[in-house]
C-alpha cells in the first residue's frame, strides 16, 4: 500500500482520500493510465496484459521523477522490476498474477 500511495501522491492523489478507499472519498480527479494499478490489491487478483502495457509504461515515468529517499530506495529498485515484469507480461501477451 505504501508503493501505491507514493505512487498516487506523485500525480496528486492522496490515496487514502479517495472514493474506494474511503467512505464518501473525493471523486478520482483527470483519468490518468496509473488509476488501474491504483485500485489493485497489493497481494491477490491480476493485471492483464492491455492492463500491463498502459500501466508499465506510466509507472516507468512516475518512478524516473522520484527523487531516492535514501541510498537504497526499495520503492525504486522493486518499482522497476515490476516495471520489467508488466513489459515482460505485454511481450509475451501474458496477465501479471499477484498472489
Amino acid at each position: 500500500m505504501a508503493f501505491r500511495e507514493r505512487v498516487a501522491e506523485s500525480i496528486g492523489i492522496t490515496l487514502k482520500e479517495m472514493d474506494g478507499f474511503v467512505a464518501n472519498g473525493k471523486e478520482w480527479p483527470e483519468k490518468d493510465a496509473i488509476e488501474p494499478f491504483l485500485y489493485h490489491s497489493d497481494c491477490d487478483g491480476i493485471l492483464t496484459c492491455n492492463e500491463c502495457s498502459t500501466i508499465g509504461p506510466r509507472l516507468a515515468e512516475i518512478i524516473l521523477s522520484w527523487t531516492p529517499k535514501q541510498p537504497e530506495d526499495y520503492d525504486i529498485i522493486f518499482g522497476k522490476l515490476l516495471v520489467a515484469a508488466m513489459h515482460e507480461c505485454t511481450e509475451e501477451d501474458a496477465d501479471l498474477v499477484f498472489c
